[in-house]
């Protein structure tokens, strides 16, 4: 309050000077500062029929302080109103309310500080999980582990027990007269005529065997042909 009274008699020529003024205004807001401070918040009597946090946990305390046990309740029909908030007469704070919604699943509520408060409801969301109908058809050509055991217990257990194919040997065979495959020549393998020992020479055919028409061949047996054509060292056939 003095600050103030000294601000006061600087601005009406008490004495004091511009500097000790601007040294008091510096513990103050200003007015852009308070407004800015100010924005977003709530009035005081905005707040007024709203509970503090404080109070809200002692409300919950004192709620659960009075539960000693849990009994679930099914409310029948004309015990809940159409917003399905039950309307049981004297309802008891240790009770859980069930009230039906669909036909399968129900709302959980329980009787609080003179009111009924919804605590939830018993439906599943069941999405991503497999039903048994898809484990069914996922299933559908996978064999049970009972027909899997039946299929074993039917199963020979001894080659006597299996039935012999067309042509199955069914004793030894005498191969005594067999080569062994080590005792075979290369040629047993490759199939090739230069692997063949032993070949036969071949003579070189002569260059100049057949001359003549188209008609008529000569064949030199030895020599060359005379210019005569002497019939002792040629041949002549025709066609």
């Amino acid at each position: 309050m003095l600050d103030l009274i000294t601000l006061v008699l600087a601005k009406s020529g008490g004495g004091a000077d511009m500097d000790a003024v601007r040294q008091l205004l510096t513990a103050y807001a200003t007015t852009a500062a308070m407004n800015a401070a100010l924005a977003g918040k709530a009035d005081v009597a905005t707040l007024a029929n709203y509970a503090t946090a404080a109070a809200v946990r002692a409300m919950i305390a004192d709620a659960v302080g009075e539960i000693t046990r849990f009994e679930y309740y099914l409310c029948g029909s004309g015990e809940y109103d159409a917003q399905g908030v039950p309307t049981v007469t004297n309802p008891d704070t240790n009770h859980i309310y069930l009230v039906p919604t669909d036909g399968t699943n129900l709302n959980m509520y329980a009787y609080i500080n003179g009111a009924f408060t919804f605590l939830g409801t018993t439906e599943m969301d069941l999405t991503g999980y497999v039903t048994e109908g898809d484990l069914e058809t996922a299933l559908g050509d996978y064999a049970t582990m009972a027909a899997l055991q039946a299929l074993s217990g039917a199963l020979p257990t001894k080659v006597s027990e299996l039935a012999n194919d067309a042509g199955y040997l069914t004793q030894h065979q005498d191969i005594s007269g067999k080569a062994d495959t080590e005792d075979l020549a290369d040629v047993a393998f490759s199939g090739s005529y230069r692997n063949l020992t032993d070949k036969p020479t071949i003579p070189t055919v002569p260059s100049n065997i057949v001359t003549g028409s188209a008609s008529a061949y000569t064949i030199v047996v030895s020599g060359s042909a005379p210019a005569s054509g002497t019939a002792s060292n040629v041949i002549t056939i025709v066609v």
